[in-house]
């Protein structure tokens, strides 16, 4: 078994490239928060918020983040606003 490593930070700071780079160098899974969300709602991070509300984005990361809690061996990037 191999715990998550998880990536935060502000938002532009390089957390997904961190985060890519090191799943690599440890061949582990790399989980980018906001790309899962932007692929299931079918929006931007930007349009999710203007049609839904942060509110509606806080749910999606808190879903999320309860799913990925149950695996390991990954190294996920929190969104920026995490």
């Amino acid at each position: 078994m191999r715990e998550n490593i998880i990536i935060t930070g502000f938002m532009g700071t390089g957390k997904s490239i961190v985060a890519e780079e090191l799943a690599r160098k440890l061949r582990m899974e790399f989980i980018d928060m906001d790309q899962i969300i932007e692929e299931r709602q079918g929006l931007t991070i930007s349009d999710i918020f203007a049609r839904y509300g942060e509110n509606y984005f806080r749910e999606q990361e808190n879903k999320l983040v309860k799913e990925l809690s149950r695996k390991e061996n990954m190294v996920i990037a929190t969104g920026g606003g995490t």
